[in-house]
């Protein structure tokens, strides 16, 4: 049976039956799903039925939330179209998606993966049929956009297992340029980065900011020798020590079609393979400057503030192209997205500084395959620029990072992006303007 046809032919009449069993007011308790000795309200859902139920549910209960927190002049219109359910643990809103905590898969004969990739499949008609619901339904200035936009921002609701793969079929629904055309320009990236890895391993490049001005300078040089004039546009410079990195990043990527834009931000390391044996890639700060985090942890929690930007850590490699072990990339750069080195410094990383041997133990692509998810709507949202700037939120702070967009050759133009940049502690700023014609004729 496919999603589509459980949620319009089966799940209404699941819920009510669940519904009919429980003791509820307004919203039902969490605890009410819980299998237990005693009850087991899902009795009349077979196994099979469940994981779509559980799905159904929890989407249900998210968009409710979503409409009353960001747009309450009109959730009172919403509420009475819908009539979605709403869930509470201790008399209080509960996130949606500890429905699928681990303790209630195992209570249920379920995996958490095999209820995952049937919410993937429910995730993708849910979020269809949501476009179509806002499209044709006039809720005052509420459109698609705005409600995609707040989901997209809302940590709430990218949590956890589920709620990254929610963000992530919601991206997927977007189109940023032809598909062909995210290869191609991932190619020529991967391509540049492999020729600064021999650059590297032979010692003609010196240090982690030598590799990334190199490696941004020559993307530059490789979309000028194509003859894509004007289609892209770079800056670099030497960092103080006294700047702060409010991204916890060193660089940024700019990717814009049309009035669209896509923001790329990465942290360069550089382990140090076959140099120092048992290195760190990271130190703790002075003790008189009274902070607790390593250096790298604190770059990963200013990181992991920031909304709707794709953020990787790019591991430099010294080693041989083609000799190398493990899940580090044969020929290129090895990267981390940003999500996955964080999740990995909650769970393992106190008070200490990261060590290699911690690097080797999470998952690590190319930067191929960076590139193209960003720009295949993967990883990350798109951005609207007003005024020559793209407006990047931040979780913790009432801030607002601008980032300049290039408006012309030189002169103010390269001092907007120079103020940027030594504001924010980036040492390197690269822009392209993709036209998918340009670059497949090329």
């Amino acid at each position: 049976m496919s999603s589509r046809e459980y949620y319009y032919k089966h799940f209404r009449g699941q819920f009510q039956e669940f519904w009919n069993k429980i003791p509820h007011g307004e919203a039902f308790r969490w605890a009410s799903l819980h299998k237990s000795n005693e009850l087991d309200e899902l009795s009349h859902i077979s196994k099979e039925d469940l994981p779509f139920f559980l799905s159904a549910l929890a989407c249900d209960i998210l968009i409710d939330q979503v409409m009353y927190t960001h747009f309450q002049a009109v959730y009172p219109e919403f509420n009475k179209m819908t009539k979605y359910p709403k869930m509470t643990t201790a008399w209080i809103n509960a996130n949606p998606w500890i429905i699928f905590d681990q303790r209630a898969m195992l209570s249920w004969g379920l995996s958490t993966n095999q209820v995952l990739e049937k919410f993937k499949e429910f995730a993708e008609i849910f979020i269809k049929d949501l476009e179509k619901f806002f499209r044709k339904n006039e809720l005052k200035e509420v459109t698609w956009e705005k409600v995609r936009e707040a989901m997209l921002n809302d940590f709430d609701v990218r949590r956890g297992k589920f709620g990254e793969a929610f963000i992530n079929e919601l991206r997927c629904k977007v189109k940023f340029i032809n598909r062909l055309v995210a290869k191609k320009i991932a190619e020529i990236i991967y391509g540049v980065d492999k020729r600064c890895r021999i650059d590297l391993h032979n010692k003609f490049i010196a240090h982690e900011d030598n590799y990334t001005a190199s490696f941004t300078t020559r993307l530059y040089d490789v979309f000028q020798a194509k003859g894509l004039t004007g289609s892209s546009y770079c800056l670099g410079r030497v960092l103080t020590k006294r700047e702060e990195r409010y991204f916890g990043c060193d660089g940024v990527f700019v990717f814009r079609c049309g009035d669209n834009f896509k923001i790329g931000l990465f942290e360069a390391k550089w382990p140090r393979f076959n140099i120092k044996p048992n290195n760190s890639l990271d130190k703790m700060p002075a003790k008189k400057l009274g902070k607790h985090l390593s250096h790298f942890s604190d770059q990963l929690r200013r990181q992991n503030s920031l909304l709707g930007v794709a953020i990787w850590e790019m591991l430099y490699d010294n080693r041989r192209p083609g000799n190398v072990s493990g899940s580090y990339d044969k020929y290129g750069s090895s990267c981390i997205w940003h999500n996955e080195a964080y999740n990995y410094y909650k769970k393992n990383i106190t008070q200490n500084a990261w060590k290699d041997r911690d690097i080797d133990k999470i998952k690590k692509i190319n930067i191929y395959k960076v590139v193209e998810s960003i720009l295949s709507c993967k990883h990350g949202q798109i951005f609207n620029q007003k005024d020559g700037k793209i407006k990047i939120s931040n979780s913790e702070k009432d801030d607002v990072a601008e980032i300049p967009i290039p408006s012309e050759k030189g002169g103010a133009c390269s001092e907007r992006i120079i103020d940027f940049m030594k504001k924010h502690g980036l040492n390197s700023y690269f822009y392209i303007d993709l036209c998918d014609e340009k670059f497949l004729e090329k």
